[in-house]
């Protein structure tokens, strides 16, 4: 059962604390283990649409489609070599964090050849 919440003055605050108690009830007496791990953010809309944004600029200046930049770019940025055979991370599970470090790389990709993008409204 995974239960989700918050850490509120060094205690554990469940989302659904019914279900937590219900859960907890069942359970009495017997050893159970709890895992905690830290939830991050996804990527965020305005993310994504500044990351449309700069591929739709892009695909104008180099003369290729939106979708084949982003698959050009996600193949070169975010492959993952650690397995036996390379997979190509989709941007859709990067954290708010991981997406500005990959948007950075099309930005900085795009200005070496000479495509200058916009800074994102707000910067």
């Amino acid at each position: 059962m995974t239960f989700l919440g918050k850490i509120t003055a060094g205690h554990f605050v469940p989302d659904d604390s019914a279900t937590m108690r219900r859960w907890l009830a069942r359970h009495e007496g017997k050893r159970v283990q709890l895992e905690g791990t830290r939830i991050k953010r996804q990527r965020t809309n305005s993310q994504n649409a500044y990351y449309w944004q700069c591929l739709t600029i892009a695909a104008e200046t180099f003369g290729y489609t939106t979708e084949e930049l982003h698959h050009t770019f996600a193949a070169q940025f975010l492959t993952d070599r650690s397995g036996r055979f390379p997979v190509v991370r989709s941007t859709t599970g990067l954290t708010t964090v991981e997406f500005m470090d990959y948007i950075a790389h099309v930005v900085r990709t795009c200005a070496e050849y000479g495509c200058i993008l916009p800074l994102p409204e707000g910067a």
